[in-house]
């Protein structure tokens, strides 16, 4: 018998083949946050443009998502901002303090479902490697040491770029980063058979560009982590 790799073993646990509807739940939540980016952005507010800073527009864009989810026919609720703080209770200190972007809770106990969402502005000037190390260093990493997605197994980056002519350019540029050796060994990038450490497109979520998973053994009590990669642009070209 043909032993998983520990690649496709990630998202196949008890929990995740339990939860009836959890799949279907995620695609759903995440066709609302793709539908509403693109719905603000056709008249974009003045903190959802694209000279604003990063934090600015992540803010605007997870209250919105918040507000609106109801009417929407999402049964859960987001929290833009949301701590992730924790503590050693044996020292009695705080272990971590950080928050996410935003953060997705389902209202649904049969179905409990956390999404942890981290938002990253990308350049895609000639030779600008910057962002997209700190989409690494600043965004999946977080991830990985298990500051986010602390009781989940799954979780998402958001890259936004200016305009959508842009996306495959942005994509294929974090899917390099990620691939080179020193950074594949930072994030604990588990591969395929195959060796390779990035899966495009995505063979969990049909909204995700590309998909990566995550060894997180060397942290107590978390499980390796899914990410889903989305690209996102601020106008249509």
């Amino acid at each position: 018998m043909a032993v998983r790799s520990r690649y496709k073993s990630v998202l196949t646990s008890e929990k995740w083949n339990a939860a009836f509807g959890r799949k279907t739940t995620i695609e759903r939540v995440l066709t609302y946050m793709i539908d509403h980016w693109s719905a603000l952005q056709k008249c974009p507010p003045p903190d959802m443009q694209w000279s604003q800073p990063e934090p600015k527009i992540t803010r605007y864009y997870a209250c919105s998502l918040y507000k609106n989810c109801r009417r929407h026919g999402i049964d859960g609720i987001f929290i833009p901002e949301h701590a992730t703080s924790d503590i050693d209770e044996e020292k009695q200190e705080l272990a971590s303090r950080g928050r996410t972007d935003m953060t997705y809770f389902s209202e649904k106990l049969e179905h409990e479902i956390e999404i942890d969402v981290e938002i990253k502005k990308l350049k895609t000037d000639i030779g600008e490697k910057n962002s997209r190390a700190l989409y690494c260093t600043q965004g999946a990493l977080r991830f990985v040491n298990g500051i986010y997605a602390k009781q989940a197994d799954l979780g998402f980056m958001i890259a936004l770029v200016e305009s959508s002519n842009k996306m495959q350019d942005v994509a294929n540029g974090i899917k390099t980063a990620m691939q080179e050796k020193p950074m594949s060994q930072l994030l604990r990038s588990l591969a395929l058979p195959n060796g390779k450490t990035v899966t495009s497109p995505s063979m969990v979520f049909k909204h995700c560009s590309f998909e990566t998973r995550h060894a997180r053994d060397h942290v107590a009590g978390r499980a390796d982590v899914f990410l889903g990669h989305i690209i996102l642009a601020h106008k249509e070209d």
